[in-house]
């Protein structure tokens, strides 16, 4: 897949952002899988999502769902609550790692906690989720009864690369990183530190814009 996505960005530049919604429910053995992406830091998927950052595509991966006190019911023990639940290519300093908070800037419950397995200050900032997109009275998705709304770290991420992606457009040209740093410098924080529930804080797109664009 991100291949893919290299190739395309040779022929046609395109995509600017990169936007993952996935990732592992539960932590194999060490002992067993030595080489899964999980333990492994130069594991191929790895090396190629490092590429893809490199050749100027941010890319951003949800936290996960297995955070604390109230992890997705799919979370294996392995993989639940603060130090276990961000892991892979989710916890890839390159990357963008977006943890979930509610309209009232509350991390959700299931939100997954840092340090990740990787880098350690993961997540690296939150974004909202619970709201209507997909599902919703009138949406595509309909209004199941056991999900009347978009939610988890999986609705969060878009939420966030659709402000990376605005980012981009005001800043033509920036990198990554650039990008990356005006995010975390401006989230909104209690504590203007890193924790492991929200990361640096909640993303302020106007403040990122105006860092990246020089403008103090």
């Amino acid at each position: 897949m991100f291949q893919a996505m290299l190739s395309r960005r040779a022929g046609t530049g395109k995509p600017h952002v990169i936007s993952n919604s996935y990732g592992y429910l539960s932590v194999p053995p060490r002992t067993r899988h030595p080489g899964h992406e999980i333990h492994n830091l130069n594991h191929p998927l790895h090396r190629k999502v490092r590429e893809v950052v490199t050749h100027g595509a941010p890319v951003l991966f949800a936290a996960g769902n297995c955070g604390t006190p109230c992890p997705s019911d799919e979370c294996d023990q392995s993989g639940i609550g603060p130090g276990k639940s961000i892991h892979g290519p989710n916890s890839l300093e390159e990357v963008m790692t977006v943890a979930a908070v509610n309209k009232h800037d509350e991390r959700l419950g299931y939100s997954s906690q840092g340090p990740g397995m990787f880098a350690h200050e993961k997540p690296d900032f939150s974004c909202y989720s619970h709201f209507y997109a997909n599902f919703g009275p009138g949406r595509p998705g309909g209004q199941p009864p056991d999900r009347p709304f978009d939610s988890g770290t999986s609705a969060a991420t878009p939420v966030a690369a659709g402000v990376v992606a605005l980012l981009m457009s005001r800043v033509p040209g920036c990198s990554p990183g650039a990008v990356k740093d005006s995010l975390i410098k401006t989230a909104r924080s209690s504590t203007r530190s890193w924790n492991p529930g929200l990361g640096f804080g909640i993303i302020d797109a106007y403040e990122a814009a105006q860092k990246l664009a020089g403008i103090p």
